[in-house]
């Protein structure tokens, strides 16, 4: 077993800058906030600006690729997506952006390799150190530079830290990869719904009329032609457990058309079996019917866990022969189509929006032929983006069982 030292010999720490909602601007530099933190990284498309004279004035605040930040103000582990503790690591887009309050940057000391920081507090023990220090209100939790300090971490000697942060590493390099090349496959996805069903350029485009805003022979049809929405079970308060069978809320829903099955509550077996025609399947899409994220559609990974559907969550059940999730789902990316559910769902403070409402949205509908067309040239790029999805989830669940025996020295490198 190794010794463990407190972190706070092997670090130097810089809190996030208090910036003036005054000083925000459309464009210039971008302010990095604990809301922008995703699970590991920055979301920098969802940052806030300030002009560069600012940003000059605050230089010491920037940030730089490959720094670990951990949040200090969040909610408890309840609701993961924003917890207290969260440590993340600097992707290279943030770069030169500048780190708001609520966020500590920690700088290693001689002794301490940064990969090697940022594993060692991506460890369960970590955030679990984290859950027994923070303090607060029931909404709010917080803590201070001096808990952090005294987190012990495992000593290891300079050659493996790197190696322990050189073979984790791969694992996040893996996944980084597949990430990128599942935004592609989705944003070819949107070009190509885009250029036949707005554009309305499919082959033969050109011997075809428009009558009436779509072209002859279409219809202006409505999501209800393609598909049925059902909304989930209403499962008790009391019913809620750590354990047993994981149940899919609108939390679940993330972003970039994922549902994140990681972090569920659940249910046990007799309400489990109350809810039987509740039953998710792998690739089943779901949008969020109610709250800020009304919407938010995103696709069921593969699992061999068993997922229920909550209420004001609803699933899309296809009325073609076939799935209609590669026509559906760039469609309800599109603006149109959530500007159509903003509408719906109306402007008061828990928006809601109800499945005969989302069925009503218009859609234009080719014939057949094109419909089927459309998706045999499609599905291969959902198959595809279903097994980058499925590989993502193997290599984390790998990454993650071999964290903590890495750091303890139960397996060497």
């Amino acid at each position: 077993m190794n010794n463990m030292k407190k972190l706070g010999e092997f670090i130097t720490t810089r809190k996030g800058y208090a910036f003036k909602s005054k000083w925000f601007t459309d464009y210039g530099v971008p302010v990095v906030k604990a809301t922008n933190f995703t699970d590991d990284s920055i979301d920098i498309s969802s940052t806030q600006f300030v002009s560069e004279d600012i940003a000059r004035q605050y230089k010491e605040w920037k940030i730089r690729t490959g720094n670990v930040v951990v949040q200090t103000v969040g909610s408890w582990p309840s609701s993961a997506a924003s917890v207290v503790g969260k440590c993340i690591r600097v992707p290279e887009e943030a770069n030169g952006a500048l780190l708001n309050q609520n966020t500590v940057i920690l700088n290693c000391k001689r002794g301490l390799y940064e990969d090697y920081l940022y594993y060692s507090l991506r460890d369960r023990r970590f955030s679990t150190f984290i859950e027994n220090r923070a303090r607060g209100s029931a909404n709010q939790a917080s803590i201070t530079l001096d808990d952090i300090r005294e987190f012990e971490i495992f000593s290891h000697d300079d050659k493996h830290q790197l190696e322990i942060g050189r073979v984790l590493r791969k694992y996040d390099d893996l996944i980084e990869n597949n990430k990128r090349r599942i935004e592609l496959l989705e944003e070819s996805a949107r070009q190509l719904y885009k250029e036949w069903f707005v554009r309305f350029r499919f082959p033969g485009h050109e011997h075809v009329k428009i009558i009436d805003g779509v072209p002859e022979e279409w219809t202006k049809g409505s999501v209800g032609d393609i598909a049925s929405i059902f909304s989930g079970y209403a499962f008790k308060s009391k019913d809620w457990l750590d354990q047993g069978n994981p149940v899919i809320k609108i939390k679940n829903i993330t972003e970039k058309n994922t549902v994140d099955i990681s972090d569920c509550q659940c249910v046990d077996d007799n309400v489990a079996e109350k809810a039987i025609k509740f039953k998710l399947l792998a690739e089943d899409m779901l949008i969020a019917m109610t709250g800020a994220t009304v919407g938010k559609v995103g696709l069921l990974p593969s699992s061999d866990r068993t997922f229920y559907l909550n209420q004001r969550v609803g699933k899309f059940v296809s009325k073609l022969e076939r799935s209609a999730t590669p026509l559906l789902l760039p469609f309800f990316n599109s603006e149109k189509a959530q500007a159509s559910i903003a509408n719906l769902a109306g402007g008061a403070a828990q928006p809601n929006i109800s499945a005969k409402q989302i069925e009503s949205i218009e859609l234009p509908i080719p014939p057949k032929s094109i419909l089927d067309t459309y998706l045999d040239e499609i599905d291969s790029s959902f198959e595809l983006r279903s097994n980058l999805v499925d590989q993502n989830l193997r290599l984390t669940q790998a990454r993650d069982l071999l964290l903590p025996k890495l750091m303890s020295g139960e397996i060497a490198v």
